[in-house]
């Protein structure tokens, strides 16, 4: 569900704010949802995966590849979109898990300095 939530608010978010709002949206998301480590990890890479994924697909089709041919030329990738393609979903699915990690970790830190007493 979390990875879900994620890619639907990223999907709506990005049409009209900057491609960096992923890094918030999974903090945020994995702030509230509480999982564990590797779970908000997993869902903030799938989430920002899937959510990107989506977006590609539906604006590199319809033009037959044209600019992430050109883009993959001009990052020395010899006209290889599908590489292009694929370094660029993991690089927004690597800083969406990271990210979620984060909102994790965040989460957990703050419980233990709420629930502490100090002194003890």
């Amino acid at each position: 569900m979390t990875i879900f939530i994620i890619a639907v608010l990223n999907s709506i978010l990005e049409s009209f704010l900057p491609w960096w709002i992923l890094v918030i949206i999974s903090f945020v998301v994995c702030l509230i949802a509480r999982l564990s480590s590797l779970k908000s990890f997993f869902a903030g890479f799938m989430g920002i995966f899937l959510s990107w994924f989506i977006a590609i697909l539906l604006k590199d089709i319809p033009n037959h590849h044209l600019l992430s041919t050109k883009l993959s030329n001009l990052f020395q990738l010899k006209g290889n979109y599908i590489l292009f393609i694929i370094i660029n979903l993991l690089l927004g699915a690597l800083l969406g898990g990271l990210s979620g990690w984060c909102g994790c970790l965040f989460s957990s830190t703050n419980n233990l300095s709420t629930n502490s007493k100090v002194g003890e």
